[in-house]
């Protein structure tokens, strides 16, 4: 479901037939790019390959919350404490780095607005997404228009939690079928098709997402908190131009 753009980037089909639209994410070949070090030359690497400046970009403080922020500039190039960011500015490319949790963005090809969300399982469970689609609403957003990636993350079968996660899971949504597993005493969690039903939930169209199947912790070319990489990240980026 994703086309390559010499090997090293990725980008997500759905979001191709829009020229305005420039998205990417990066590949262990560009190193760990995270909201820390934004000048780093792994990130101007990653950034060159699709045109873009690094004054452009927002970069979020990530904490697993549910907190979106609206973005009318980069005079500020790092948000506090936030998960998602969404713009209906041109020239703004808003950042999620990750390495297990999933990165997942949206298009609104009418208004014109782009939105970028880190969701990992504490996000998923506080409502991040619901945060980011209420944005999308707050500024007019067509939500049965809107379209969206989820990136690479961890997959159900490299996805084992304790009971106390699973039944965190189970309470939030008794009403989705198919997002656990139960293998040799041990509990694995959906976090892409819990995704999936949320935004279905949303009101987003089912043909307006495209969901990776790539495994971060089984594809070598990305990090993975689960393989042993605590402190290196890989990017998803979206904007207009």
């Amino acid at each position: 479901m994703f086309m390559f753009n010499g090997g090293d980037v990725l980008k997500f089909k759905i979001f191709r037939e829009f020229p305005n639209v420039v998205q990417g994410i990066s590949t262990k070949k560009f190193g760990s790019i995270r909201n820390q070090n934004i000048e780093t030359e792994n990130l101007k690497k990653f950034l060159k390959v699709l045109d873009v400046n690094n004054g452009q970009t927002v970069f979020m403080n990530q904490i697993h919350g549910n907190k979106v922020v609206i973005i009318n500039g980069t005079d500020k190039q790092i948000i506090d404490r936030t998960d998602g960011l969404v713009t209906n500015k041109k020239n703004i490319f808003l950042c999620v780095t990750t390495a297990d949790c999933l990165p997942i963005v949206f298009y609104d090809p009418f208004l014109k607005i782009v939105g970028a969300v880190h969701a990992g399982y504490k996000g998923i469970l506080n409502g991040i997404l619901d945060s980011l689609i209420y944005k999308i609403r707050e500024l007019n957003g067509n939500i049965d228009k809107v379209l969206v990636g989820i990136g690479p993350g961890i997959e159900i079968d490299c996805y084992d939690v304790d009971f106390k996660r699973f039944n965190l899971f189970k309470n939030k949504f008794d009403k989705f079928k198919n997002i656990y597993k139960l293998k040799k005493g041990k509990y694995f969690i959906d976090l892409k098709k819990i995704a999936y039903k949320i935004l279905i939930q949303n009101n987003i169209k089912k043909e307006n997402i495209e969901m990776s199947t790539i495994c971060t912790k089984c594809d070598s070319r990305f990090f993975s908190n689960r393989n042993g990489d605590k402190n290196s990240r890989f990017i998803t980026i979206i904007g207009m131009i």
